[in-house]
């Protein structure tokens, strides 16, 4: 998640891997959860400006937490090579169940080998 830039001219994945209930032990059955409403939106590196609006994760069946979604080339648009940007991901899942997320990455652009 943190590591890997977003591409230019390129659909980028988003994921959020391993979503759990804190409040439960991990040999929990309900530990992972599944039924989250998970978004991601990009903002620029002071977080004062949405440069796309928020994404929707959806649950990977059969994993432990984990959701994926897609940020489009056509998302892209309004950002520039060696941009950094901030990922904001945000996980509600009901009362008092609710996180939040920044990972900071740069944006390039895919070169040749």
């Amino acid at each position: 998640m943190a590591g890997d830039p977003l591409f230019l001219f390129s659909d980028n994945l988003l994921e959020l891997l391993g979503l759990a209930n804190a409040q439960l032990a991990e040999d929990d059955a309900n530990y992972y959860t599944s039924s989250a409403a998970v978004t991601c939106r990009v903002l620029d590196t002071d977080q004062s400006t949405e440069l796309v609006a928020a994404k929707t994760l959806s649950y990977v069946s059969g994993s432990d937490g984990d959701y994926q979604g897609n940020l489009a080339d056509a998302d892209m648009a309004s950002l520039a090579e060696d941009q950094r940007v901030c990922l904001h991901y945000v996980a509600d899942d009901g009362p008092n169940l609710h996180a939040e997320w920044f990972v900071f990455k740069p944006v390039q652009r895919r070169r040749a080998a």
